[in-house]
C-alpha cells in the first residue's frame, strides 16, 4: 500500500521554493520516499566557504534552496544518512566509456545525470562523503565546479561528526523531482595531458602531486601499473596529513588553520594530480577554500605513466622538467 501526504514546503527538509510549494511524502512497503515539488527555485543561502562548517549547515539545513548530497555508495546511504540528503554517488559522474582511467563524464552526460537528480544551478549545494576521508565529497565538489555550478560546498563533517554533535540519522531515501540542469564547462578547473606537458617548461605553473611520499618517490604504487614514480618537477603535498579526528569521523582544517604553504604555493598557476583524480580533488578543495584558483589533472598518474613518450621521475630528489623518459 502506498501512503501519500502533502505538507507545506516551509516545514523544511530540502526546501526549494517558497511556502506556496508542497512536499509530497510517499511510503511504499515500509520505506518512505520524499519527493519535493516546487513552483519556483530561488537561490539558496550563501555559503560561508567552499568548506562548509557543520554548525552552519545545522543552522541552515531547512533554508529554502539548500540541497544536501550524500556522495557515498548506495549501500552506505541506504543504511543511514544525514537528514534530508539526496543520493548521488561520485562514481556516477565517471565517463561510462572510459572505465580504465576513471575520467569525468562529458557535459551532456552530466547535464542528464544532474537533471535526473533534480539539481539546478539555482540551488545551493552541500556535499558530504565517508567518515574516513574527503575523496568522494571533494571529487563531486570538483565536478560541480567544473561544470559551472555557482554555489557548491563540502560539509566539513559527515555522519560520524553529526552524531557526535547530538544529531540523529535517517534511513528513508529523499529524492527531488527531475529538473533541467544546464551546465557549462569551466576550463580553469581541468588540466589535460597536453597542458601538463606544456607546464613542465613553464616556471609559473606549480604541479602538485597529492599522493603519499612513497608513491611520489616511486618506492610504491598502484598494483597493475607498469611504472611507478611521478611527473618531473612536481611538489609533494598529501592532503591526508591534514585530516583531524572528530567524534566518529574526520574533518579538514578550517580556513584559518590551513598551513601557510598552501597560500604560498597557491600564488602560482596550480595543477593537482594523484593516481586517478581523487586525492587531487581534496587538495583542490583546500585551495578553493582559501580563495585560490586551481585545476585538476583528471587523467593523473594512470594516464601519464601509460604514455611511453612522456617523462617520469623517481627518487627523493625534486626533479626539474626533463625531455624523454626518466626511469629513475
Amino acid at each position: 500500500m502506498t501512503l501519500t501526504k502533502t505538507l507545506p514546503l516551509c516545514l523544511g527538509l530540502l526546501t526549494l521554493g517558497a511556502c506556496d510549494t508542497s512536499l509530497s511524502v510517499s511510503q511504499d512497503t515500509g520505506a518512505s520516499q520524499i519527493a519535493l515539488q516546487a513552483t519556483q527555485l530561488p537561490y539558496g543561502p550563501e555559503l560561508p566557504s567552499p568548506l562548509v562548517p557543520l554548525d552552519w549547515w545545522m543552522d541552515h539545513r531547512k533554508d529554502p534552496g539548500l540541497v544536501l548530497i550524500d556522495a557515498r555508495s548506495g549501500q552506505d546511504y541506504a543504511a543511514n544518512h544525514l537528514p534530508g540528503a539526496i543520493h548521488l554517488h561520485y562514481e556516477e559522474t565517471y565517463d561510462a566509456v572510459d572505465h580504465r582511467h576513471w575520467k569525468v563524464a562529458s557535459l551532456p552526460a552530466i547535464n542528464r545525470l544532474f537533471s535526473s537528480k533534480g539539481i539546478t544551478t539555482s540551488q545551493t549545494i552541500v556535499i558530504y562523503g565517508t567518515s574516513e576521508d574527503f575523496r568522494s565529497s571533494a571529487r563531486l565538489f570538483w565536478v560541480f565546479e567544473l561544470f559551472g555550478h555557482p554555489s557548491v560546498g563540502v560539509l566539513n563533517g559527515n555522519t560520524g561528526t553529526f552524531l557526535a554533535h547530538g544529531g540523529e540519522l535517517e534511513s528513508d531515501p529523499s529524492v527531488l523531482p527531475p529538473s533541467r540542469f544546464v551546465g557549462e564547462l569551466d576550463p580553469r578547473r581541468l588540466a589535460t595531458k597536453l597542458e601538463v606537458k606544456q607546464a613542465l617548461r613553464d616556471d609559473s605553473v606549480v604541479l602538485l602531486d597529492t599522493r603519499s611520499r612513497d608513491q611520489f618517490t616511486g618506492q610504491n604504487g598502484w598494483e597493475g601499473l607498469e611504472h611507478w614514480g611521478r611527473i618531473p618537477g612536481a611538489l609533494n603535498m598529501p592532503p591526508e596529513s591534514l585530516y583531524k579526528s572528530e567524534g566518529g569521523g574526520c574533518e579538514l582544517p578550517r580556513m584559518d588553520e590551513i598551513p601557510s604553504i598552501y597560500q604560498e604555493v597557491g600564488g602560482n598557476s596550480l595543477i593537482t594530480y594523484c593516481n586517478a583524480g581523487h586525492e587531487a580533488t581534496v587538495s583542490y578543495l583546500l585551495f578553493r577554500s582559501i580563495g585560490v584558483s586551481a585545476a585538476v589533472y583528471d587523467g593523473s598518474w594512470i594516464e601519464w605513466s601509460s604514455d611511453p613518450g612522456l617523462p617520469r621521475a623517481k627518487g627523493d630528489q625534486e626533479n626539474l622538467p626533463t625531455e624523454g623518459r626518466i626511469d629513475g
